[in-house]
């Protein structure tokens, strides 16, 4: 998915043979049916101030001090949307650093990538299968050691490795990163999210809305997807995040169905 905050990626998309959808609308729905959408601006309000604290403090510290349950079934649907974003709870999630709630209709890539990746290397030479061990650097350049043993030299590197690469030092730096870098590999944290694509021969659902969100209802995928509308197929796609994508990536197959199942009854 892509927000208005990916333009670039998206013009970058739609300059080539990729093509864009726009997945319009969103359908709140509660026990007792449709409820009209949940209001983000106590929640925007509250981070903002904690962003002024001379303290960083989690997303559910800063939406308690503001008088805000976390627990309240409207800002608990909000947090889940964060949390299908970021992978994080916000007992995990930084005010001080929170990602904006989306805003507008996100907008998805349909068909094969490969075109766009293909132009985006285009001149560029792309090594596979090949782990680094260590990066020596200095004033005049950087050595790269494969972990076949066989040594690279460049200009210039950028290393964009995940963070977990980092904080088991799989790879290793001579010299060591500065102290502010590896304060900040050590406190942060991977997200969790896990994904659930089910296609039907035939939709259940009439609805036209492309993202559903569950508000007051205790299922295990509070956010789903509806592509029907932007491409005719019908698919629903549920997104889960933070501790409870941690959970579910527990169950196996038949659980896993049976629990996505279990959350679009809400829209049966």
């Amino acid at each position: 998915l892509f927000n208005a905050d990916d333009s670039e990626v998206l013009d970058r998309l739609s300059s080539g043979e990729v093509g864009i959808v726009d997945l319009s609308g969103e359908l709140w729905r509660g026990a007792d049916g449709d409820i009209d959408p949940v209001d983000p601006q106590p929640f925007d309000a509250a981070i903002t101030t904690a962003q002024a604290a001379p303290e960083d403090t989690s997303v559910a510290d800063a939406l308690t001090a503001a008088g805000i349950d976390p627990a309240d079934p409207a800002t608990a649907a909000l947090l889940a949307i964060l949390a299908a974003r970021t992978g994080a709870g916000a007992d995990e999630l930084s005010s001080w650093f929170a990602p904006p709630l989306p805003t507008g209709d996100p907008k998805a890539a349909t068909g094969d990538l490969t075109p766009f990746i293909e132009k985006t290397l285009d001149g560029v030479t792309v090594g596979l299968n090949s782990p680094v061990a260590r990066l020596a650097y200095d004033d005049s350049g950087v050595s790269v050691r494969l972990g076949t043993g066989e040594a690279l030299s460049f200009d210039r590197v950028v290393v964009t490795v995940p963070l977990g690469v980092l904080q088991d030092r799989s790879i290793e730096f001579d010299p060591p990163l500065p102290f502010s870098n590896r304060g900040a590999v050590s406190a942060l944290g991977m997200g969790a999210i896990e994904t659930v694509w089910l296609r039907w021969d035939e939709a259940f659902w009439d609805s036209e809305e492309a993202i559903w969100h569950a508000v007051g209802a205790d299922v295990a995928i509070p956010t789903w997807i509806n592509l029907r509308p932007a491409t005719g197929e019908n698919v629903l796609v549920g997104i889960v995040g933070g501790a409870a994508a941690a959970d579910f990536a527990q169950l196996d197959e038949d659980e896993a169905i049976e629990a996505a199942l279990a959350s679009l009854s809400l829209y049966v």
